[in-house]
Parts: structure tokens; C-alpha cells; sequence
């Protein structure tokens, strides 16, 4: 399929500007567009993504509209303009508004039941006082709520003495919210995290996917298989949530967090309806014709994806700084396929990360696809030596805990 005569607009919030320019080397043109949604707003938002030869930052979609052939929804929240556009006749690809499955945290412990699912042990609690009062006296659970990303992401919760001042933070992140807001807190089940990586499309899964485990606030490494070569564990689950994909038509990214314990009893505890970080750094760069089979699948068909490798790692790159104030990076043009990026634009020739106030130290990724794990790795570490900045912190060492939890995993019925 040649797309050089299509036109692709990737909708988004900084996270993937690299998505945008990965599939400009299948498209003739790329748009891209990430959306303003304070009334007051601010001058950066905008500049995410300018300053790159690849790609066309536009302001407003509707003016585009007609010379879009593609529309690429990375992210959640946008399910029911995803919804509209198909409904005006656009080609989109995204999960619609299966996202509910990810942002409903209580929906989705009903589905999960539904669908014949086990689902570990929680409890609903409404409002932080009565939350610090559950948590009284116990110890390792995890804490959630639904929606709002930016309030709070998952907690965990050692012991009290341990945790007393992050919810006090909490507290005063939520403000007249914190006695409205249910928490869902959740037993901690011991075992290994794996996970699918790959794509849906209308409950169908296409030929070629990932496995892997995602070394947690610093990276990941995964396999990249034919998919009757998934672990039967994660095939289950997936076939379970199919029905429910098909009726929502998903067409897009998912991934899945399945905690196996040491009787193989399997939990998903977190899905993923959407590009997931990790491990959508590296997986663009894992199959070779990405764009492709992003067009069709917005159309709910499916075609056969092309692996570049067999083997994918990720690295993620930190900068407490960044968050706050521009950041100039620099890194060997040889690496620039492999070097992902966040909240970002170019100018004069120089890459710099856009301050976004979203208390995310992650500024993007190292990446490398390769035939062994072993090399995959080695290349993120080459990768990460040659890249600068102030203050960035890239924890390639990490990788050590990768290998003991694939060895783990491979007691467990997870071959890698």
C-alpha cells in the first residue's frame, strides 16, 4: 500500500510527538495536533512539535479536515470525538471509548468480573479521610482513582508511617475534591508483572505482537512473536476482553499489566487502551509497516505486520529539571531513529524538552530492536552514553532486574 499520497493528523499531548514522525516515513505529509485545554492558554502547548522538518504543527483540526486521510488518537480522552469523526465518514485510528475500560476503575473490576475474569481483592472508599482510616494499620496495598490522571497515578501504600506525608499531598492536590473522590484500594498480589504489547482491532488481534516486562520508572524489554506464540496466559485474557473491544470497535494500541502468581493463577490488574510508555517508544520502531496497517485497521481490517527484530529494550530518560524550565538535549545524529522524545521541539538545530508543569520527570526513551535480548540491550546502553543533558538520569543498570524477573517469569510458564 503506498500512503505517500495520504495525509495523516496524529491528535496528541506531547507524549508521542515521535509517533508523528514515525509514521512521516510512510505518509506524504503528517499534521499534528495537541490540543489546548485551559481558558487561558499557554504558548507552549503550541510549540510542542514545531521546529521539525517531518511533521506540521496545526492549531485547529476543523480547518484541516478535509485533507486528513488518517486520524491517529494515541492517547484516552478523546473517545467521542474518535465516535464523531468515524460517524462523519473519517478513517480513525483509536479506541474510541473501550478507554473506559482504562479510565473507569470500577467499570472495569465490573467487566473484568463480567467477562469471566479474575480480579484481585479491592474495596471502594470514598473520600481521603475515611481512605487514611482504611489504611490504618495496613500494609502494601495499592490506590487508585478513575479518570483523573493528573490528581493522582497508582500509590502504593507501604505502612502508614511511610505514607502519612504523600497523602497529605495528595490532600492538598485535590483540594474540595478530597472528600469526593473514590479511591479504590486494592490487596497486592505477589508474582510476576508481564504483559501483551501490541494491538486490537474491533476484538481481533493481528499476526505479529509483544511480550515483556516493564522495569518499573526506568524501562522495559519484550519479546516480538508470531501471536500463536503469546503465552497462553496473556491469549486467555485477551480472548475474554475481545467481545468487549468488537463492541466498542477499538482499533488501536493495547497493552496489558497481568500479575501471575506462584500457583499461575493470572491477574489483569491494569489495562492498557491506549499507546502505553512503556513500551510504544520502542515498538514503533519494531514493525516496519506501522503506518500501513494503522490505515486499514481504522477501517476495522486487518493486516499482517512486518517485524523489524525480535528483540526490543527501552530506557527511560529522567530530568527533574525539565518539568519546569526548558531543557536542551543532544545526541549523535546516528541515533536519532532511537531516541524518542517528549514534549519537544527544535530550534536553531537544537532539540529542546518543553516545560509542561505535569510533575513527570520522564522525558523520553532509548531504544534499540535487535535479534537477541542481549543486543537490544547493549545498543540502549551504547545510546544512553552518547546522550546529554542537565541533569538527565538514564537507569540503564536496571536492565540486571529485567533478567532475574524473565527468569522468574520462565518458572511461571513465560518463555522469553
Amino acid at each position: 500500500m503506498n500512503l505517500k499520497e495520504k495525509t495523516c493528523l496524529v491528535y496528541d499531548r506531547g507524549i508521542f510527538v515521535e509517533l508523528a514522525i514515525r509514521l512521516s516515513r510512510e505518509f506524504g505529509k503528517v499534521l499534528y495536533h495537541a490540543p489546548e485545554g485551559s481558558p487561558f492558554p499557554r504558548s507552549t502547548t503550541q510549540l510542542i512539535g514545531s521546529g521539525l522538518k517531518e511533521i506540521e504543527v496545526v492549531e485547529n483540526i476543523w480547518e484541516h479536515i478535509d485533507e486528513v486521510d488518517l486520524f491517529v488518537f494515541p492517547d484516552v480522552y478523546d473517545g467521542a470525538l474518535q465516535v464523531f469523526l468515524r460517524e462523519m465518514g473519517h478513517r480513525v485510528y483509536g479506541n474510541a471509548q473501550a478507554d473506559r475500560l482504562e479510565l473507569d476503575r470500577f467499570f472495569c473490576k465490573d467487566t473484568l468480573k463480567r467477562l469471566g475474569l479474575p480480579i484481585v481483592p479491592y474495596e471502594k472508599v470514598s473520600g481521603i479521610t475515611a481512605l487514611r482510616d482504611k489504611l490504618e494499620g495496613e500494609e502494601n496495598k495499592f490506590v487508585k482513582i478513575s479518570h483523573y490522571r493528573g490528581d493522582m497515578e497508582t500509590e502504593k501504600h507501604l505502612n502508614g508511617e511511610m505514607n502519612d506525608d504523600r497523602w497529605d499531598y495528595i490532600a492538598s492536590r485535590l483540594g474540595g475534591m478530597k472528600e469526593l473522590t473514590d479511591f479504590l484500594v486494592e490487596d497486592k498480589v505477589e508474582g510476576i508483572e508481564v504483559g501483551y504489547d501490541g494491538y486490537v482491532v474491533n476484538g481481533e488481534y493481528p499476526n505479529q505482537c509483544a511480550y515483556g516486562y516493564e522495569i518499573k520508572d526506568t524501562g522495559y524489554v519484550g519479546k516480538i512473536v508470531p501471536y500463536q506464540m503469546l503465552p497462553q496466559t496473556l491469549k486467555i485474557i485477551n480472548a475474554k476482553l475481545a467481545p468487549y473491544f468488537k463492541e466498542e470497535q477499538a482499533r488501536g494500541d493495547f497493552s496489558t499489566e497481568v500479575r501471575i502468581t506462584k500457583t499461575r493463577q493470572a491477574f489483569l490488574t491494569d489495562p492498557c487502551v491506549r499507546c502505553g510508555n512503556p513500551p510504544t517508544p520502542a515498538k514503533m520502531e519494531a514493525f516496519s509497516n506501522l503506518g500501513e496497517f494503522m490505515y486499514a485497521a481504522a477501517e476495522g481490517e486487518l493486516i499482517p505486520l512486518r517485524p523489524t527484530g525480535k528483540f526490543m529494550a527501552q530506557a527511560n530518560i529522567y530530568s527533574p529539571y525539565a518539568d519546569k524550565q526548558h531543557l536542551s538535549v543532544e545526541f549523535p545524529e546516528r541515533d536519532r531513529q532511537w531516541i524518542k522524545l517528549m514534549n519537544f521541539m527544535v530550534t536553531d538545530g537544537v532539540y529542546k524538552i518543553i516545560p509542561r508543569d505535569l510533575e513527570l520527570e520522564v522525558i523520553g526513551a532509548v531504544v534499540a530492536i535487535a535479534d537477541t535480548m542481549n543486543q537490544a540491550i547493549e545498543l540502549v546502553k551504547e545510546r544512553a552514553e552518547a546522550f546529554k543533558g542537565f541533569e538527565v538520569d538514564i537507569k540503564t543498570d536496571s536492565f540486571d532486574d529485567a533478567l532475574e524477573v524473565i527468569e522468574d517469569g520462565k518458572k511461571l510458564g513465560i518463555p522469553f
